[in-house]
């Protein structure tokens, strides 16, 4: 018969309470994940048929200089890439070709209710949206659904509390 080793049981013990305690905090990004995990099986589909052939052997970072690049710091962003976007609902002017959208962020004084777009031919930046309420986040997820041309985002958080509403913005 096997001696049962108290100080071993106690030690797995309080192992397993504090499995236990760590779950019950993290269960809120869980119930997130697995919201997400099903509008994206259910409503997110890629074009398989794009492909990436003339990616360079060598890659490296280099510093782009963007136009108007200042108004813009920030963290906690979301960043969204379009391949071919076509943008008329913002305002007057009308954006066509790749793009890079970020959305809401903070920085040490302030959350971001805006979108911003980076049109990657000219390196312009150019505010799309401003004082957009469900904006006011931060560590939010985006995704470009190619066939309803929108960005869908699953909302963040803020100082205040945790959200779990999904928004789509039409480009």
């Amino acid at each position: 018969m096997d001696i049962i080793d108290f100080e071993v049981l106690d030690m797995y013990e309080q192992e397993y309470i504090r499995v236990q305690e760590l779950y019950q905090k993290r269960k809120p990004i869980v119930d997130i994940y697995e919201t997400w995990n099903k509008f994206w099986t259910k409503y997110v589909t890629f074009d398989s048929s794009y492909k990436f052939d003339n990616i360079p052997d060598r890659l490296e970072w280099s510093k782009l200089d963007c136009v108007d690049q200042k108004s813009i710091v920030r963290v906690g962003h979301s960043a969204c890439f379009v391949l071919n976007a076509i943008l008329t609902s913002a305002s007057d002017d009308h954006y066509e070709g790749d793009c890079i959208y970020i959305l809401g962020g903070v920085n040490p004084s302030q959350y971001f209710p805006d979108i911003h777009s980076l049109t990657l031919s000219s390196l312009k930046w150019t505010k799309i949206i401003d004082n957009e309420e469900t904006l006011c986040k931060y560590e939010r997820s985006t995704v470009y659904n190619q066939s309803k041309n929108s960005i869908i985002y699953f909302d963040g958080a803020n100082t205040e509390k945790k959200y779990y509403k999904i928004f789509a913005w039409g480009l």
